[in-house]
C-alpha cells in the first residue's frame, strides 16, 4: 500500500470516488483532503491550506505536499474535477509508476495512462480512448475457457487456478468471472484501486445500458477480496450470461487494503453482505433459504480453519 502522503495514491483514491460528487473546501473537515485522510485511516483528521492534522485536537500535523491544495480548491469542486488536475499534473510521474511484487506475465502487459497495467480482459475504451477496466471482453472470457487461459493477463495456467472472490462468491462458490494465476489474482487483489480499497465505489457514468454481469450482481464493495486456488471449476449458463462454480479451494487468502485482511474484516464484510443473499434467498422460497443456511455454514467452517479468530 502507498503512503499517505503520495501523490499517486491520493490519484488512487480520486479515481474512486464518484466524479459528480461534491466537497465542502471551505469545511476544514469535509474537505476533499480531510476525507481522503480519513479513509486512510485518520478518522480525526482536519485540513487547511497548508497543513494536515492527523490527530485530535490537531495533533500530529503535518505539511501538505506540494500542489495539494492546489488540486482541492479550485472550482467545480467535484472529485472528477481535482481528478483531472491531479492527473494533468502527475502524468509524468503516472508513466512511471512501479508496483510492489508485480509478476512478470502483468509487467509485459501495457500500461494505460496512469501507469496500471491493462489485463487482458478489458474489453472497450471510453469517449477519451483509454482503458474501460468496467467493460470486460467476451471474447477472450471464451478463449480462457477453452485454452486454459489466464483472465488477467493472457498466459496458459497450470492445473491450480485462482479466483478472485468476495465473501458472499465464497459462500455461495459462484464467479461471474474466470480464474487467474495465482499470483496474477494476488497481484489485482492487492493493487487493484477498487478490489484494495473498501472505501471505493463502482462508477457507472457513462456504462452503455446493454452492458450486463452474467447472474445477480451484489452493488456494493465488499472491501475483502479472497484468492480462492482450486483445480477445478464447473460452467453454468443462465438467463445473462455463464457463471462459473469453483471447486474445493486448496489454498484460500484474504485481503484488504493491499495487505492480508484480518479476522475482523472478513467478518464484517460477511455481515454486511449476507443480507442481500438472503433477501434473494427468500425471493426463492424456502428451499433456498435452507440451502444458503447450509452453504454459510460450510463457509464458515472453512474460514475458521484458514483463518482463525
Amino acid at each position: 500500500m502507498r503512503p499517505t502522503f503520495d501523490n499517486a495514491a491520493l490519484i488512487d483514491w480520486l479515481a474512486a470516488q464518484d466524479p459528480e460528487q461534491y466537497y465542502d473546501y471551505v469545511s476544514c473537515r469535509e474537505c476533499l483532503l480531510a476525507q481522503y485522510l480519513r479513509c486512510r485511516g485518520f478518522p480525526h483528521a482536519f485540513v487547511d491550506s497548508e497543513r494536515a492534522h492527523l490527530r485530535r485536537y490537531g495533533l500530529d500535523t503535518r505539511d501538505l505536499p506540494a500542489g495539494w491544495n492546489q488540486v482541492a480548491q479550485p472550482k467545480p469542486w467535484t472529485f472528477g474535477a481535482a481528478l483531472a488536475l491531479a492527473r494533468a499534473r502527475e502524468v509524468p510521474e503516472m508513466t512511471r509508476r512501479e508496483f510492489k511484487d508485480m509478476p512478470s506475465r502483468i509487467a509485459r502487459l501495457p500500461r494505460d495512462k496512469r501507469g496500471f497495467p491493462i489485463p487482458k480482459f478489458v474489453g472497450a475504451v471510453d469517449k477519451k480512448g483509454e482503458p474501460d477496466f468496467r467493460l470486460v471482453s467476451h471474447d477472450h472470457m471464451a478463449a480462457c475457457v477453452r485454452k486454459n487461459l489466464c483472465w488477467i493477463c493472457g498466459d496458459v495456467m497450470g492445473t491450480r487456478k485462482a479466483f478472485a472472490l468476495g465473501p458472499m462468491c465464497c459462500i455461495n462458490r459462484v464467479s461471474a468471472e474466470p480464474p487467474s494465476h495465482y499470483e496474477c489474482a494476488v497481484f489485482a487483489a492487492k493493487a487493484c484501486p477498487f478490489l484494495s480499497n473498501p472505501d471505493a465505489r463502482r462508477r457507472e457514468r457513462d456504462l452503455p445500458e446493454a452492458r450486463e454481469v452474467a447472474g445477480i450482481m451484489i452493488e456494493r464493495n465488499p472491501g475483502v477480496t479472497a484468492i480462492w486456488v482450486t483445480r477445478f471449476y464447473s460452467l453454468m449458463q443462465v438467463s445473462n450470461g455463464v457463471l462459473f462454480f469453483v471447486g474445493e479451494p486448496e489454498g484460500l487468502e484474504f485481503y484488504a487494503r493491499g495487505r492480508a485482511a484480518t479476522r475482523a474484516e472478513i467478518e464484517a464484510s460477511i455481515a454486511s453482505g449476507i443480507p442481500h443473499l438472503e433477501e434473494v434467498a427468500k425471493r426463492d422460497g424456502r428451499g433456498a433459504m435452507s440451502e444458503l443456511k447450509r452453504m454459510r455454514k460450510r463457509f464458515d467452517a472453512l474460514l475458521a480453519d484458514r483463518v482463525p479468530a
